[in-house]
């Protein structure tokens, strides 16, 4: 698939900036947030269709756009640690488990997912890599909090069907996939809750 840039200054072709259609209740939500990238050389990159996926209002604006805004605290927090315990990992996908809403008024037919997860890793002291998983419906409710969707990396995988952390040794990924850790992802996304 190409990717194709949005117009000028991100607005969606017969819309508000950032709605897909006020009517469906959807938003254009982005699996690398642009905010993320605001200021940076690379917003550019993502700033293109493919990066875009339609999200409900409630749970883009509510626990999803949460959980964004905590990634992107964390990068913040580790920017200042040494080299070897900066890096962040995220990786976001959706999920299509079952047939939703068509978009209306769209020029093309879209697929909408009926979920979004997100996956954030990070390097720790000694070469240790913490990750915890957030499972997300379109459903979702706006006033939900993010570490209530926290699922084991194991529950993304078999509802996916990716095998993300493949190339780790298997001791490692087995440790690493099997649980849904609330408490690691407390600590890391939302500490001061």
């Amino acid at each position: 698939m190409a990717h194709r840039p949005l117009a000028r200054r991100g607005r969606h072709a017969g819309g508000e900036p950032g709605r897909l259609s006020s009517s469906a209740g959807y938003d254009r939500g982005h699996f690398a947030p642009l905010a993320s990238f605001k200021g940076s050389e690379a917003a550019s990159e993502v700033d293109y269709y493919s990066n875009i996926i339609p999200q409900r209002s409630a749970m883009n604006q509510g626990p999803w756009g949460r959980m964004e805004d905590a990634v992107r605290a964390l990068v913040l927090r580790r920017a200042v640690l040494p080299p070897d315990r900066a890096p962040v990992w995220v990786v976001t996908g959706p999920l299509y488990e079952r047939d939703m809403p068509r978009l209306p008024n769209a020029d093309e037919p879209h697929t909408v997912p009926s979920a979004l997860w997100q996956i954030v890793a990070v390097q720790e002291t000694g070469g240790g890599v913490t990750a915890v998983a957030f499972l997300f419906d379109q459903d979702t409710p706006r006033a939900d909090l993010p570490l209530a969707h926290v699922v084991a990396i194991d529950e993304v995988e078999r509802r996916s069907g990716l095998d993300l952390f493949r190339l780790l040794p298997d001791a490692v990924e087995t440790a690493l996939e099997r649980t849904a850790d609330v408490e690691a992802a407390r600590r890391l996304l939302f500490p001061t809750e």
